[in-house]
């Protein structure tokens, strides 16, 4: 009987696995590696000091065997599902599931690592950019092996003799001077159930606003192989799994479900899943600039890198620019325990010398009773904390409102009139940097 184990991410683990499932996980760290630079930064960060390395040689996954079957695992910051044979190790986030859920749905169009192991995860109403990604691999591996083609019987009248000829009807129709034979008859094609199917979802997928660009054109892609199929019958959803192909039998499962709407949850459950890695602190900074994008809207958000023109190749990457008179600031993926890090003041002081800036934030996570540590003043520079408010308790939409009212309220003390006014004079840069350090 299959069981479920969570583990946090970035937390070393013991765990006891069998002969068959240690094999297993070796081989899933090897599947889900990916180059350094997939892991250590998905967003060009080459430049941040006391950036700690998420891998070894690029390997999401350390397995440290302790002998008797006990291994130590860790799962260096990314989370997911790596389906073991009879045991789904769930890999969850350092804050809580749902102020991550809340972050992760703003941060369309982040790279995965998907592996061919097959497992299950729970329904839910996130992870549709993944679970987008699991149906568009399956249709188009269909596509590069052909579409699936069947016999179909057809009713139609024709010019010419062609299969079963309904002889009264024809008959009659000579009768009236019309030269139309009524005919049964079958084609051998691909506007078959399945594929009619396949192709409803496709168009969900293409039409679903909480789905990147990129994804969806993968979805337009795969629709011009469709073309000359039909729009699905009642019938058609009603097929027996046993009359699909096998090659097909996934695909169409999971068209279903898309057009069910059905995201999933970071959770094990009954429905397809496949074993996945997906790095954390590039979709928490992904997150976290949407949701500022979104709440200090009209001013200007981009993401763009600068060069010290002094330094050869040193280079500052802020990851949130609002207008050009700039203020900065650098998101730590970390649950703050109300105390300063030596490391994050002096990261945080770097990007407000680079853009020359007055005031910088250092953005993290804290529970409601962890109180934020009182700014620091470097020189002409201060650098204030901002905490996200992640206790289980509190409402992420609460605690996104609350993040976006802290900024708008200190720019307000501090003069900056470019929050909400378009084509003010005395706008300014806003520089969220995420790193990958751990909490």
């Amino acid at each position: 009987m299959s069981s479920t184990t969570y583990i946090r991410e970035s937390v070393r683990h013991r765990l006891q696995l069998t002969t068959a499932q240690l094999a297993q996980i070796h081989g899933l760290r090897e599947e889900l590696k990916s180059d350094r630079t997939f892991w250590k930064n998905l967003q060009d960060r080459d430049s941040e000091s006391d950036f700690e390395e998420p891998t070894v040689h690029g390997r999401a996954i350390e397995v440290e065997e302790v002998g008797d079957g006990f291994v130590y695992l860790t799962v260096k910051n990314a989370v997911g599902i790596l389906a073991l044979q009879d045991l789904t190790l769930v890999v969850t986030p350092k804050i809580s599931a749902d102020h991550f859920n809340f972050i992760a749905t703003k941060a369309l169009g982040l790279r995965t690592r998907t592996s061919r192991r097959a497992g299950n995860m729970a329904r839910g109403a996130h992870f549709h950019e993944i679970f987008a990604d699991w149906f568009l691999n399956e249709v188009e591996s269909l596509v590069r092996f052909g579409l699936d083609r069947d016999y179909q019987e057809h009713s139609a009248s024709t010019r010419y003799l062609r299969g079963r000829i309904n002889l009264l009807r024809s008959t009659r129709n000579l009768l009236v001077g019309r030269f139309d034979f009524d005919s049964r008859f079958e084609t051998f094609d691909e506007d078959n159930s399945v594929n009619r199917v396949i192709k409803s979802a496709l168009n969900a997928v293409v039409n679903c606003p909480e789905i990147s660009v990129n994804t969806r054109a993968r979805a337009t892609r795969a629709l011009g192989e469709f073309r000359g199929i039909g729009t699905p019958t009642r019938e058609d959803f009603l097929i027996s799994p046993r009359a699909i192909p096998r090659a097909s039998l996934e695909a169409f499962s999971l068209s279903l479900q898309v057009l069910r709407g059905l995201g999933r949850a970071l959770d094990s459950g009954r429905e397809i899943a496949r074993s996945f890695l997906l790095p954390t602190p590039a979709l928490i900074e992904a997150g976290i600039r949407q949701i500022l994008k979104e709440g200090l809207a009209p001013a200007l958000v981009e993401k763009r890198s600068m060069q010290i023109p002094s330094s050869g190749h040193f280079k500052v990457n802020p990851d949130l620019l609002l207008g050009e008179s700039p203020f900065t600031g650098d998101v730590k993926y970390k649950v703050s325990d109300g105390t300063w890090s030596r490391n994050d003041l002096a990261q945080g002081v770097m990007f407000a010398a680079a853009f020359r800036a007055k005031l910088g934030f250092v953005i993290n996570f804290a529970p409601k009773l962890v109180k934020d540590p009182a700014w620091v003043s470097f020189g002409d520079i201060e650098i204030q904390n901002v905490s996200w408010n992640c206790s289980e308790d509190a409402d992420p939409q609460r605690s996104s409102e609350l993040l976006i009212s802290t900024f708008k309220t200190e720019l307000d003390k501090r003069d900056f009139k470019g929050i909400g006014v378009v084509g003010s004079s005395d706008r300014f840069v806003a520089g969220v940097v995420t790193n990958l350090s751990h909490g």
